[in-house]
């Protein structure tokens, strides 16, 4: 994770990570999200596993920013959320910070233009989306 933080600093992309602990409270885990959205302009955010993807869906959907969900729970795409994008549980969280350092590279620094990248169906770090937000085959 620190080698692609530092690759996004080199490009003139400095990131940082705000991580918030999905197996906490409902309470305090949203708190924390919504703190990292609101207070911090998250960019994205990228859900580790099936709870961390739920609680994000719910905040990502007020907030208009994009998940990338690393979990096989395909609810999290039946409803056609533009804003989730599943991955695979097995990708790494490097991968999917990888994936989305070239994604923002396309967009800038703006969550609705960094959804339309993620959602054109484009390979991106060898990876691309449904329009329903489930990986496309490669």
């Amino acid at each position: 994770m620190q080698a692609e933080l530092e690759f996004g600093a080199a490009k003139g992309r400095p990131w940082k990570l705000l991580p918030v602990e999905s197996d906490q409270n409902w309470g305090a885990a949203s708190t924390a999200l919504v703190q990292a959205l609101m207070d911090q302009h998250a960019l994205a955010i990228v859900a580790l596993d099936r709870n961390a993807a739920h609680l994000a869906e719910q905040l990502a959907l007020k907030s208009f920013v994009p998940v990338l969900a690393l979990s096989a729970d395909k609810s999290l795409t039946t409803n056609n959320v533009p804003w989730i994008f599943r991955l695979e549980p097995d990708t790494t969280p490097a991968t999917a910070l990888r994936m989305l350092l070239a994604a923002v590279c396309r967009s800038g620094a703006n969550p609705e233009k960094l959804r339309d990248v993620l959602a054109s169906g484009d390979r991106i770090d060898g990876a691309a989306f449904l329009t329903t937000g489930e990986p496309a085959a490669r």
